[in-house]
């Protein structure tokens, strides 16, 4: 299933759709990343998006809570915290090789 690429959504809303679709029916992290790379090779705009979308999220001051609840609702994933619910986001970057994303815009 692939997310449509939409300029019109925030980075939270980008990156929830995301772990909606990969993360939330699938506990483990591995195999949630294949599913989403195997969706990302065959869209490279949208992977582009996704690794753009969680970059600004994780740059972002945001009120204490949103990424927990970012989290936990939307990846399915119990967290205690925002600093947890941050390492959960760092994995699912690198599990999803968002880095290559991000360095193919330059």
């Amino acid at each position: 299933m692939a997310l449509e690429v939409s300029g019109s959504k925030t980075p939270l809303e980008t990156v929830g759709d995301f772990l909606v679709v990969f993360y939330h029916e699938e506990p483990d992290e591995i195999l949630a990343a294949t599913g989403a790379l195997a969706q990302m090779t065959i869209d490279l705009n949208w992977q582009s998006e996704i690794a753009k979308a969680l970059k600004q999220l994780l740059a972002t001051p945001l009120p204490d809570g949103t990424l927990t609840a970012l989290v936990q609702e939307k990846a399915n994933r119990f967290v205690r915290d925002d600093a947890q619910a941050r390492d959960f986001l760092l994995r699912v970057f690198a599990n999803n090789n968002l880095a290559s994303a991000l360095d193919e815009d330059h």
